[in-house]
């Protein structure tokens, strides 16, 4: 009887790598990884203008108003808050572009804001102060 052998070579098994440990890490230096995507969109303008919009605006007028994001053009270096309005009020707001400008420069103490846009919107998210 004759045996068939097949002249397969057989695969080399290498040692496998076992990750090196690195002990503990400063919760900073661990989560940086994780964060690093997210932080080019987080602008800390933006988060002090949606926490005081009441304190900026009046009470009465961030009722019916919410500001949704600061647009920067670089090529001109003009920023612009896009503000979300309720469709009854977008017109008051409109022709109250210049004291609401105004207003919010004053509050940073320095120029930020160099024009509104203003989108009505049907309804806006609720603030934390009502």
């Amino acid at each position: 009887m004759v045996s068939l052998k097949t002249s397969r070579a057989q695969p080399q098994l290498r040692a496998s790598r076992t990750p090196v440990s690195r002990g503990l890490q400063p919760l900073a230096r661990s989560t940086q990884r994780l964060l690093a995507p997210l932080l080019p969109h987080f602008n800390p303008l933006e988060s002090e203008l949606r926490l005081n919009w009441s304190k900026i605006i009046g009470k009465h007028h961030a009722r019916f108003s919410h500001p949704l994001k600061i647009v920067y053009h670089k090529p001109t270096q003009h920023t612009v808050l896009q503000l979300g309005v309720l469709t009854h009020a977008s017109t008051e707001y409109q022709h109250d572009r210049a004291r609401l400008t105004e207003m919010i420069n004053t509050f940073f103490n320095q120029h930020v804001i160099d024009d509104i846009h203003i989108l009505p919107r049907s309804n806006l998210p609720c603030s934390p102060e009502t």
